[in-house]
């Protein structure tokens, strides 16, 4: 470790860690004093294990992504001319290096975005029946208290990697040539041996991957129609009265 990775070290602490552990501390004496330790320890675990699993997934799922696609174009070099009088320079080499820490860093943010739900997460999990069905689609009015927020909260979260997933893959994919804004480049297609015209794997594997993203993606958004946008209509206020313009 050199000096300048200590330095980045030191910061990220003084920023993000030494804060939180100030404001922990301070929640922690206070709960003591009005004897309320267990509530404390509670809402500190939810965050803790909340965090960790929404910044895993996170991780894995951009970063597993975002390596296949480079992994399908790892032949194809990202040339960056720096300057006229000099030839360009191969950064393709370092796309891996990179895709770890950019992975890493979206990873922790979002463990500890998803940490502030920690409320949202124990209401549901301690849900109980309000034993009133609300008149539009039948549903107990805790649905709308406990799982329809939760709902909201997690599917919004698996979108969000969906679209970040499939923003950096195209991102690799664009910059390694396999397709390209300005129309079709030469050298992704062939003709087989009876003259039939082939496509190169380099361009269609991408294909793939990218129509699975999509597809994905719409999956997200239709589950989002029915189990967010649907219900959500009771708090419509498009209409003379508030709920389903009723």
């Amino acid at each position: 470790m050199n000096k300048k990775h200590f330095i980045l070290i030191i910061v990220f602490l003084l920023f993000f860690i030494v804060p939180g552990l100030v404001s922990l501390l301070t929640d922690w004496f206070w709960f003591g004093e009005i004897g309320f330790e267990n509530i404390f320890i509670t809402i500190l675990s939810a965050k803790i294990i909340l965090g960790f699993v929404i910044g895993f997934i996170t991780f894995g799922l951009i970063y597993l992504n975002l390596r296949v696609a480079s992994a399908l174009t790892k032949d194809r070099p990202i040339m960056i001319v720096l300057d006229q009088n000099t030839a360009p320079i191969d950064v393709g080499k370092y796309v891996h290096k990179f895709i770890l820490f950019l992975s890493l860093i979206i990873g922790f943010f979002a463990g500890l975005a998803g940490a502030a739900n920690w409320n949202t997460l124990l209401q549901y999990l301690n849900s109980t029946s309000f034993g009133v069905l609300e008149p539009i689609f039948s549903r107990d009015i805790s649905f709308y208290f406990f799982t329809l927020p939760f709902l909201k909260a997690s599917i919004g979260f698996l979108l969000w990697i969906a679209v970040v997933s499939l923003i950096g893959s195209a991102l690799i994919y664009f910059g390694r040539g396999v397709f390209s804004f300005f129309g079709r480049r030469s050298g992704f297609v062939r003709f087989s041996s009876e003259g039939e015209l082939t496509e190169d794997k380099t361009r269609k594997n991408p294909k793939i991957h990218l129509s699975l993203l999509l597809c994905f993606l719409f999956l997200i958004l239709a589950v989002e129609t029915y189990f967010v946008r649907i219900p959500n209509l009771l708090y419509s206020t498009t209409g003379s009265f508030m709920g389903a313009t009723y």
